[in-house]
């Protein structure tokens, strides 16, 4: 099965073009880049006066319309000519083509994630909390960067940049949100520690951190974070803890039930829930989806501690919607080799096979 081509915007902007094997990977730069962005980051046409306009805010010059064939047809030459994707001509302009259906398997990796994070459930309950933190972590996995790599500093892509990086940052805290919800405290937290770090001016993730803290039986810590919140809130910005924090604390020196939740624990199977992005391995990731598609059996290889099991299981939860009977997680680590048989169908709940013991 050939790669199909996608559309890279979440990180550096790269085109992986479909071949026989494993595709190529087009690194853009210059206006290339800047068209691809443009053209894949709204899905409608684009006139060139507009393209024009866009590439040279101070002023287009007078070979623009040149420059922008020139380049539209250069990027041609890595697109199939029958592919679905492709860049149409329209009248007076160009349109980035591509396949309709669900927007969660689009090859436009923004498209992609945005479907992703709108299909994640509200975190009602543990099973919807589950849901929603495979979507959230499946679209956070698209990510190899920041978004528009290369060339989110020109003026006329900078805001949809600043825009885009909001948007990972959001489903970062949703996916927090999840896992303290789904009573997978171990990743919350591992999760939190770090959006604290890179935020530390964002109440909410200081109250899902006292939270998921508060739940782990940990309210001394919860207390903690509670006043490291203060301290950062009042040396960076001079402002006291919002409301939302301050009925925290009093909850947790109460000792609030409302506090309480049951702890979730992976039952034998169980796909473990997502933290955040496989950083740089979004090649790989690809690879091995495509390959999901006609083939039953995927092995990863390579040497102890490279990450085979991080990847294994960042795919199974990217692709356990698209699956009808869900994703199962069978540990073979501890088992001699004759008890992979039969290990197999117990933890899928199935039958042997025929002669296994």
């Amino acid at each position: 099965m050939g790669t199909r081509l996608a559309v890279h915007l979440l990180g550096p902007v790269v085109l992986t073009c479909p071949s026989d094997r494993e595709g190529t990977e087009v690194a853009l730069r210059g206006h290339a880049a800047r068209l691809v962005a443009l053209l894949a980051l709204e899905d409608r046409a684009r006139g060139v006066d507009e393209l024009a306009d866009l590439l040279w805010p101070a002023g287009p010059p007078a070979t623009a319309r040149t420059v922008i064939h020139g380049v539209i047809s250069r990027l041609r030459r890595h697109l199939p000519t029958d592919g679905a994707v492709h860049i149409a001509t329209v009248p007076d302009g160009y349109r980035l083509h591509a396949p309709g259906g669900d927007p969660a398997c689009s090859p436009v990796d923004v498209r992609r994630f945005r479907a992703l994070v709108e299909r994640a459930p509200a975190p009602d309950g543990e099973a919807d909390a589950r849901r929603a933190a495979a979507d959230l972590g499946a679209a956070l996995a698209l990510w190899n960067g920041p978004a528009l790599g290369g060339v989110r500093d020109d003026p006329m892509l900078r805001p949809q940049a600043d825009a885009l990086d909001g948007e990972r940052r959001g489903a970062e805290t949703a996916l927090a949100e999840a896992l303290v919800h789904a009573g997978d405290l171990d990743r919350a937290l591992a999760l939190l520690g770090r959006l604290v770090t890179d935020e530390p001016l964002e109440e909410r993730r200081w109250a899902l951190l006292m939270i998921a803290l508060t739940r782990a039986g940990r309210q001394a810590d919860a207390l903690r974070a509670y006043r490291r919140a203060a301290t950062e809130l009042a040396e960076r910005a001079g402002l006291d803890p919002g409301p939302e924090l301050r009925r925290l604390e009093t909850a947790v020196l109460l000792q609030d039930p409302s506090l309480q939740a049951p702890r979730w624990r992976p039952g034998p199977g169980a796909l473990p829930l997502p933290l955040t992005t496989v950083v740089g391995r979004d090649d790989d990731r690809r690879r091995v989806i495509d390959r999901l598609g006609s083939a039953r059996v995927v092995t990863l290889v390579g040497p102890g501690g490279v990450g085979k099991t991080t990847l294994a299981h960042d795919v199974a939860s990217a692709v356990a919607a698209d699956m009808g009977d869900g994703s199962v997680v069978v540990d073979l680590g501890p088992l001699a080799a004759s008890d992979v048989a039969s290990a197999i169908p117990t933890t899928v709940a199935g039958p042997s096979p025929a002669g296994s013991d």
